[in-house]
Formats: structure tokens, C-alpha cells, sequence
């Protein structure tokens, strides 16, 4: 991946960053060290109604039995932003939302979808169970917080993010970004059209370790970009999936990646859409509940939707798009599902998330 001629060893720890105010001109580096033009604007993007600062799930069958539930419908709470309306009105993690303003919940991407029609700083009457007692409670609506500020801001100088506008994640930044409210890091808000692109990053990537020093702010990751040394071993979280890679700036004009793994969007769909594969894929979305319109091996937009919808329950940017590293998700979700299915006791809850890859991979 090559990027623009590298200046004298001197000016790699130049200053990499530049804030950039509301509505004013931000900058990048020139090619002679100064100043060229570019426009970005660090204002909130205006986001209507209220968040949850939850991060829930479909209610798996056994939690359903377990409550003495009706059905699957509803969401089960597996997270809770310290933040969280629905923390301070008493909801804990392992509750399943049931109905909002006696509007049935038929899954969790209703949540948020109802409360973006509630103004903040109104009420709202949240209907739960909680180990199989139903309760309701009156929920004071709140627009998600800036907290940390988002200190919008520009990167530049001789590092792997040249060229990127960065800002601090917080829960408003998230919910503008469709992140959820309880990512942390730092978040590429647009990659521009220099180092940072040629090397593969993209919109709402997170960073959050950069060789192995915490990036929960951009005060963190300037820090440790100018530490650096022209090494820079880092995890990067894109579509619920932590991937660690390495960069480095060699003497030749160019800043490469040990492995290709945020250009190999085109490599890793090789094989999974092969018409044995794709009715594969179609059985075990049968098997865990969801519709991916008839078994004939063509990867449509039913079997798409399905994909999507599995991404939501479990947390992930909602997409239809598919994967080797997804493929084995459903597969093996599937076969806990089936062996579940085939022995008399029930097994416990399996706490579901973002799957973390150890060591180099592939983005999906």
C-alpha cells in the first residue's frame, strides 16, 4: 500500500493532529511541512428522540420457558450503559422488555426504534419481566449523552491515519454512527482521501489499542502514534469484529500492513457463495428461527434479511452481508441449537457477543 513520499526520518513525530471548531477550516499537512486547506465541522449531527444505553438480544427460547413467557418475542438486556435511562429506572442485565408504552416489543431493534419517536425529557411506561415476575415502570426519557466530548479532529503527519478525521466515541456519537451506545475508543468519522485510505480504514472503524497503550480518546491514540516509532501494532473493531494487525514505515516511500487483512473484502467471499454452501446456510438459519425463504442454494434477499437479522440478535451492525468468519457463527449457533435440541437438559444461557479474534485475520 503506498502512500505519499516519506519526509525526512526528523518530521515523522511532527505534530499529528489538528482540532478542528465548529464550522471553521481544519488542516493537513503539505508536502514542505505547512498547511494546506480542508473543511470538516466538529458540531453533533442532530439526532432525534430518546436511547435506551441498552445493548439487548432476541430472548432465546429457554429464558421464554424459563419466565413462563407467551413467546420469543421482546428483548433480553445484556448490557447496560452506566448512563442508561433504563439503568436508573431500576432495569438490570438479564431482564426481558417486553412492551413500551403497552406497544408490544416484537424484538429488540424495536427499542430503539420506539424511543426515537419519544422526546428527551419526556416519560414512557416500560413493561418487563424479570425471573418471571411482569413489572412495568415509568422511564424518564434522555437523549444520549456527549460524554466524553468528541473533540472532532484531524489527523496529520507521518502515521498510519494521515489524512482521517477522528473523534472521541461517545454514546451520542455512537447512536449518530448506528454504533451502539456502549462502544468506547476512538472513531474514524471519514477517512479522507490519504494515508488513512490507502490503508484500508474506513468509517466508523474504532480504535481502541494502539502497541498495547488504551486509545479511549484522540489525546490517547496522538499520544501513542507519536510513540510509535514507525511501528504500530494496533486492534481496530469494525461490524462487532476486533481484528489486530501491524503497520510500519519503511525507508522506501511507503506504509504497509504485515497482512492485507483490511483489504481482503473481496478474497474472503470466495467459496461461501457456492450454491452447497449457500443451502447450508439456508438449513441453519431454519434451525435458529429465522426465514431464509426456500432452500434452493441462491444467496437472495431472504437469505440476506435472515443474515441481517441474526447480526442484530446478536449484537452486530445489522448488514446482510456474509462471511467466512459469520458462515461459522451461524453454523456453530446452529449446532448448539440441534444438540440443545437433543438432550434432556436444558443448557445454560450462552452470553452472546461481538466474537474477538486472536492474532491476524480477515475483516468480513
Amino acid at each position: 500500500m503506498v502512500s505519499e513520499p516519506v519526509r525526512p526520518l526528523c518530521l515523522l513525530l511532527v505534530t499529528c493532529l489538528t482540532s478542528i471548531p465548529d464550522g471553521t477550516a481544519a488542516n493537513e499537512a503539505s508536502s514542505d511541512g505547512q498547511i494546506v486547506i480542508a473543511q470538516a465541522s466538529n458540531a453533533a449531527a442532530e439526532v432525534q428522540g430518546s436511547w435506551s444505553g441498552a445493548l439487548a438480544s432476541r430472548v432465546p427460547e429457554e429464558i421464554a420457558e424459563a419466565y413462563r413467557l407467551s413467546s420469543t418475542r421482546g428483548a433480553l438486556v445484556r448490557e447496560l450503559h452506566r448512563s442508561s435511562p433504563l439503568r436508573s429506572a431500576g432495569i438490570v442485565k438479564g431482564d426481558v422488555l417486553i412492551a413500551l408504552d403497552a406497544v408490544q416489543l416484537t424484538g429488540p431493534q424495536d427499542l430503539d426504534l420506539f424511543l426515537k419517536e419519544i422526546s428527551p425529557a419526556g416519560t414512557f411506561i416500560l413493561t418487563y419481566s424479570r425471573a418471571g415476575q411482569v413489572n412495568t415502570v415509568r422511564v424518564r426519557a434522555e437523549a444520549a449523552p456527549e460524554i466524553p466530548p468528541r473533540r472532532q479532529t484531524l489527523i496529520s503527519g507521518r502515521n498510519p491515519f494521515s489524512g482521517a478525521i477522528m473523534a472521541n466515541l461517545s454514546p451520542a456519537v455512537g447512536t449518530e454512527l448506528e454504533l451502539g451506545a456502549l462502544e468506547r475508543g476512538v472513531v474514524i468519522i471519514d477517512p479522507g482521501a490519504r494515508t488513512a485510505n490507502t490503508n484500508g480504514f474506513r468509517k466508523r472503524d474504532i480504535v481502541s489499542e494502539i502497541n498495547e497503550r488504551k486509545t479511549e480518546t484522540v489525546s490517547d491514540l496522538v499520544s501513542a502514534l507519536a510513540a510509535g516509532n514507525r511501528k504500530w501494532r494496533m486492534r481496530v473493531k469494525r461490524s462487532g469484529r476486533v481484528i489486530r494487525l501491524a503497520l510500519v514505515q519503511t525507508k522506501s516511500p511507503t506504509v504497509r500492513t504485515e497482512r492485507t487483512a483490511l483489504h481482503a473484502r473481496k478474497s474472503t467471499t470466495q467459496g461461501i457463495t457456492s450454491r452447497s454452501a449457500v443451502l447450508k446456510l439456508q438449513r441453519d438459519l431454519s434451525a435458529l428461527g429465522y426465514d431464509p425463504g426456500p432452500k434452493d442454494g441462491v444467496l437472495g434477499n431472504r437469505v440476506r434479511s435472515a443474515i441481517s437479522a441474526f447480526r442484530r440478535d446478536r449484537g452486530i451492525r445489522q448488514s446482510g452481508e456474509l462471511s467466512p468468519w459469520l458462515l461459522r457463527k451461524i453454523h456453530e449457533a446452529a449446532k448448539r441449537k440441534n444438540e440443545a435440541a437433543n438432550t434432556s437438559m436444558v443448557p445454560p444461557v450462552e452470553e452472546e457477543g461481538p466474537l474477538k479474534l486472536e492474532g491476524l485475520d480477515e475483516l468480513d
